[in-house]
């Protein structure tokens, strides 16, 4: 799924600004990526139109990814791999995200407190 890099949030977080406002720019000429999903019961029964996910503000777009990984990984067939083509901060970011919801939904690391989760989640390796 394409997503923005880390340098748009260190602009978000200088200019004070509001998610719901902030929409990347999708037709920057480093943006590479496309939005491509398998036509699939998984993909199909989120009431979404994909197509319009350059219209998506910033959390509209953190959001509706968030579903679709946590919908794989309840229904997919298998595990789910998560990969940035262009660097290392996407995939932690997604991982992190992931981790804290399957926690606060009860699904995973049920032993661990939210201080100690949020160590795990986001601590240096």
């Amino acid at each position: 799924v394409p997503y923005t890099r880390t340098k748009f949030f260190t602009e978000f977080l200088t200019k004070q600004m509001c998610a719901e406002k902030m929409h990347f720019d999708w037709d920057q000429t480093f943006v590479n990526a496309e939005l491509k999903l398998p036509n699939s019961p998984i993909v199909n029964d989120i009431p979404l139109d994909w197509l319009d996910y350059k219209k998506w503000n910033l959390i509209e777009l953190t959001s509706s990814y968030i579903m679709l990984l946590i919908k794989c990984l309840g229904e997919g067939e298998g595990g789910l791999l998560l990969h940035c083509i262009s660097g290392w901060d996407r995939t932690p970011l997604f991982t992190s995200l992931l981790r804290l919801s399957l926690w606060a939904d009860g699904a995973t690391h049920q032993n661990l407190d939210a201080r100690e989760i949020l160590y795990l989640t986001i601590a240096p390796v």
